[in-house]
């Protein structure tokens, strides 16, 4: 089994710079109203806004678009997604109303009515992370980001990348297309559903499941390349907590039972009597790998001991997406151990990481 990284192609959080993220289909500042009185081109947009000072973005599917409503005209109109206003200090706020500031992509929540307060001022506003479009590059926050099925993302991400990763899936598939210059060089589609069918009743009645993580580690490596991300999903919107583009470093070959465990944040109190308070909270997975290094990959091995110290990666035990324990063995998150041991002919690493 060979055990790869994928560390943040920029460091730290988001995974991308702004000037990587060259589009996507989720909207963040929303377009013009819509105007049943305006001619809308193909590829034209607007907004129709909602509650809570929402806005749901509209694409427009042909030339001379007029007078079709876009909520109910699926065959002038396609849904992008969801964003909400832009931060005015001039507008007056209800309460629950949420805002997004562009320049730093982040969305807030009010939690009280209020004219002109700073985004700031924690009295007023609730930060809630980054805004939809970006969700999916941030790797301090279990936020997802969320959209109809064929959410797009195009990154450009200026050096030569070789693996992807993608955690927090709720898709059908997803594809992958690689191009320089306009023209196509590579492409990569993978479907998330399976069913296991061990008997009879499996056959007929079975249901399928679907995996919420993949990586991809044979990327072309071309120089100027632009890498398009599709999702798609046949019922329901999809979702995508992460996604990680950068060069995988290998950390040799994992040994057979890796152990998955989880670090349990409820607490449970017993009186003298015997009687108990529960209090759920939230478990985190765990993972302690044991690896085998050739020494000759020792030195980039070594650096990530700096490199991601306290610095969330994509950990994978598996490369094989059909393996059983692909899913199992891919984490996002941190190590909190990363013990290497000198040996011959292969370099012994013990690693404990934690899921953020």
């Amino acid at each position: 089994m060979t055990a790869r990284v994928i560390p943040p192609i920029t460091g730290g959080s988001p995974t991308i710079t702004e000037a990587m993220l060259t589009s996507a289909t989720l909207p963040e500042t929303p377009p013009a109203a819509y105007n049943a009185g305006t001619t809308y081109a193909a590829g034209a947009t607007a907004s129709v806004s909602a509650a809570g000072n929402a806005f749901d973005v509209y694409e427009s599917l042909q030339a001379g678009n007029t007078g079709n409503t876009p909520a109910s005209s699926p065959l002038w109109w396609k849904l992008l997604g969801r964003t909400y206003g832009v931060y005015s200090g001039a507008t007056a706020y209800s309460a629950d109303d949420r805002v997004i500031d562009p320049a730093t992509h982040l969305e807030y929540l009010a939690l009280v009515g209020s004219t002109g307060a700073a985004l700031t001022d924690e009295t007023k506003w609730q930060l809630q992370g980054y805004t939809n479009r970006w969700r999916a590059f941030d790797t301090l926050r279990n936020t997802t980001a969320s959209g109809p099925s064929g959410t797009t993302f195009v990154l450009t991400p200026g050096k030569r990348i070789d693996a992807i990763g993608l955690a927090g899936m709720v898709a059908d598939s997803f594809t992958l297309t690689l191009k320089v210059g306009g023209v196509t060089k590579w492409t990569y589609s993978e479907a998330l559903a399976s069913r296991k069918t061990l008997t009879w009743s499996d056959y007929f009645f079975g249901t399928f499941t679907y995996r919420s993580v993949s990586a991809v580690f044979d990327i072309p490596k071309y120089s100027g390349a632009e890498l398009t991300i599709t999702f798609e999903r046949e019922n329901g919107d999809i979702e995508v907590g992460a996604i990680w583009i950068g060069s995988a470093v290998y950390l040799g070959d994992l040994e057979t039972e890796p152990n998955l465990d989880r670090r349990n944040f409820s607490t449970i109190d017993r009186s003298t009597d015997g009687s108990v308070v529960l209090i759920q909270r939230r478990t985190i997975p765990q993972q302690r790998w044991l690896c085998w290094l050739p020494k000759t990959h020792l030195p980039r091995a070594t650096g990530l001991v700096e490199q991601l110290n306290a610095v969330p990666a994509l950990w994978a035990g598996l490369e094989d997406t059909a393996n059983e324990y692909f899913e199992p063995l891919l984490i996002v998150g941190i190590y909190t151990r990363f013990q290497i041991t000198p040996g011959h002919p292969d370099v012994r690493i013990d690693l404990e990481l934690e899921e953020t």
